[in-house]
């Protein structure tokens, strides 16, 4: 990849960590700056101005948020948001389903690891059994039991032992990232 200036707008910490690591995987040219979005993309409208002048300086920005539940509808709101600036965008998991940063993590875990995910689910259903109105984790729950499990909270909770880098489930943000990043 090409080396030059970039910013990455991200929806939060994870996100961020994760990308980095990503994109050393994949042999992005580092340091690169990025800056995240506090709060998701409902505060994004904060930051064009921030982005309007990257792209004036010559700073190639992207945007990288959740799909979440309806992927038109959040694609059309940020592009909205955006305007007319030209940023490219990707959405959690996969830039064409809903979903977020933790349904791609799910699918890129290690495969000997699976097993902790059949135990989260064991704990699920024995909350649901117990009927006592315990509120139920959800994915980021889900993704915190996996990292924490496998010790990835006390070092990078996205160090490429605990994740499968190379998994085709990243096959659409590697391009998206090759494309944008390097100008190819």
């Amino acid at each position: 990849m090409m080396a030059g200036k970039f910013h990455i707008v991200v929806e939060g910490q994870d996100d961020l960590r994760f990308l980095m690591e990503y994109l050393g995987h994949i042999g992005c040219p580092l340091p690169f700056a990025c800056f995240k979005d506090l709060g998701g993309k409902s505060l994004l409208s904060g930051h064009v101005q921030t982005i309007r002048q990257k792209l004036d300086e010559e700073t190639k920005v992207i945007v990288i948020h959740d799909a979440d539940e309806d992927y038109a509808e959040n694609r059309k709101e940020t592009e909205g948001i955006l305007g007319n600036l030209n940023v490219p965008l990707f959405l959690f998991p996969d830039n064409k389903s809903e979903g977020a940063l933790e349904d791609l993590l799910e699918k890129i875990i290690i495969p000997e690891h699976k097993g902790i995910f059949v135990c989260f689910e064991d704990y699920i259903k024995c909350l649901k059994e117990k009927q006592n109105g315990y509120i139920l984790p959800d994915m980021k729950g889900k993704i915190y039991a996996y990292k924490e499990a496998v010790g990835a909270l006390k070092e990078n909770p996205f160090n490429p032992h605990h994740w499968d880098f190379d998994n085709s489930a990243l096959t659409p943000l590697k391009k998206f990232l090759t494309k944008h990043i390097s100008g190819t």
